[in-house]
């Protein structure tokens, strides 16, 4: 099977592409920034081209040929502080128009399957005072960026269905594991500074999944013969809460929890008051996956348990920190 990875650089996607190079899967790479080492082939072989310029106009033909399955990793999540129609344009250009010129020309060349890594995040905000999110329920969006994925599935969808290429949607909640950047390294960053922290008594409940196991769900989405055509929220199982997170962070670091309680309403005041009520959204509110789905029709199960995935993250935090005293 030869594979086409894009966003190999990325933090999931660079572990993807370690891990179907152990399984000896041939994968070609592309990359919108320089990669580490010589260009042309990494150390084991495998091609790697940088596309610096991405956008509806790309020629991607060139580095298809011959591919069987696609795994789009690369993606816009983050973006500079502008104006909401700038951000919205941004993320449009990159997950919408990029995302549709890469699939219709890998359903030309005659990919067979185009694996999309979405996120949980276009099911809503939150899931307060109800079951937790599934497939069938209907997406909500509620900014810039889960617009434009929101978009990119709905034209994937189109595509999958006028050409016959294999779209197989994943959906994950918000990924941990060494190498974590964003709003987890945040909250790593809070608990390594030893403060308390006005998060006891939390008892909301929220959806994870660790990197080894969204990279073994992607890889078994790759090839699985009743994944095509699919879309699939993905975890670690069962959600936990934001005081529950933080004690296994903490154990994981060596480190007593210590938190304190501080009434949610006041929490919530406070936040808003400053401009910051998406940290009360994601620290305070539920964001529940229902996930039963992929484990029946692709009998998938995650390998890592949510107390051994933290703690791995956990240690690896550690670890760099002493490496930069």
């Amino acid at each position: 099977m030869n594979v086409f990875l894009t966003g190999a650089s990325g933090f999931i996607g660079n572990a993807l592409r370690l891990d179907l190079e152990k399984k000896n899967i041939n994968v070609t790479c592309l990359f919108r920034r320089p990669p580490a080492g010589p260009p042309g082939k990494n150390a084991s072989g495998t091609p790697r081209f940088l596309v610096e310029q991405w956008d509806a106009h790309t020629d991607f033909s060139q580095y298809l040929a011959q591919t069987d399955v696609l795994i789009h990793a690369a993606g816009c999540a983050h973006m500079p502080t502008r104006s909401d129609y700038d951000r919205l344009e941004m993320f449009f250009d990159v997950n919408v128009y990029a995302t549709k010129n890469l699939a219709l020309q890998a359903a030309r060349s005659g990919v067979r399957r185009f694996v999309y890594i979405s996120s949980a995040s276009v099911m809503g905000r939150s899931n307060n005072n109800r079951p937790p999110f599934c497939e069938t329920d209907a997406p909500a969006p509620y900014n810039s960026y889960t617009l434009s994925k929101h978009k990119a599935e709905q034209v994937l969808e189109t595509i999958d269905e006028k050409t016959g290429m294999e779209v197989v949607i994943l959906r994950p909640p918000l990924v941990y594991g060494p190498g974590v950047k964003a709003n987890f390294l945040k909250l790593l960053d809070l608990v390594y500074t030893g403060l308390p922290l006005p998060f006891a008594g939390i008892h909301n409940a929220r959806s994870f999944i660790c990197l080894d196991n969204l990279i073994d769900a992607i890889a078994i989405c790759a090839v699985h013969a009743h994944a095509g055509s699919r879309t699939f929220l993905i975890s670690d199982g069962p959600p936990m809460s934001t005081s529950q997170l933080l004690t296994h962070i903490s154990a994981g670091m060596g480190k007593k929890p210590g938190m304190f309680f501080f009434p949610p309403f006041l929490a919530r005041s406070v936040l808003t008051f400053l401009g910051k009520k998406g940290i009360y959204d994601r620290l305070w509110c539920d964001m529940a996956l229902e996930t039963q789905k992929i484990r029946n029709v692709l009998d998938w199960q995650p390998k890592t348990g949510p107390e051994a995935g933290i703690a791995q993250t956990a240690t690896w935090y550690v670890n760099q920190k002493k490496q930069q005293r």
